[in-house]
């Protein structure tokens, strides 16, 4: 059994392992993907059909009491909150910033907050800072449970996708309008 929690564009299987890797998925009795997106790149960069293979989905570990409700919205910004790994060569966060710096979206009453860790933490800040971003916060470290986005007004929780990869897996989208 394969468990397979990341593939990327950048990274593939080197020649002269190409032959053991490939021997490998395809003896494998089952292979697990969390996403459909990681499972399609690596059956692109392998050259090979898994049929054995499942997407499973990382589990939702947080505790509600039942459906959010949707805020009022009248007169209020949106809000999203990106949140996962700072890592913007697979999460895409540089993409967001500089989409974010596009006159058009300076122009929306919207507000961005960054939620999480990782070693890009400050690059981006300083990115969002150097883009003149005003309406960019960043909370950095690990933040646990919804209740610590409280103070955003979140009103839904949905999977998001990582910028860059079209793919759905760890980081979270929450929007919010009001």
């Amino acid at each position: 059994m394969l468990i397979c929690q990341k593939s990327s564009d950048l990274y593939w299987p080197w020649d002269s392992s190409r032959e053991r890797v490939q021997a490998a998925f395809r003896h494998a009795e089952r292979v697990y993907f969390v996403s459909h997106h990681n499972r399609l790149l690596t059956e692109e960069h392998l050259a090979m059909s898994l049929p054995q293979a499942e997407v499973i989905f990382n589990p939702f570990m947080v505790q509600v009491a039942g459906p959010l409700d949707w805020p009022d919205s009248e007169g209020s910004p949106w809000r999203l909150a990106c949140v996962g790994r700072l890592y913007p060569s697979e999460k895409g966060q540089d993409w967001l910033l500089r989409v974010l710096s596009r006159p058009k979206w300076r122009e929306r009453d919207l507000e961005v907050s960054f939620f999480g860790s990782g070693v890009y933490g400050q690059g981006l800040e300083e990115m969002a800072e150097y883009l003149r971003l005003e309406k960019v916060r960043f909370c950095l470290g690990h933040q646990a449970g919804l209740a610590w986005v409280s103070w955003t007004g979140v009103a839904f929780e949905g999977r998001g996708t990582s910028a860059g990869t079209g793919g759905s897996d760890d980081v979270r989208t929450v929007w919010d309008r009001g």
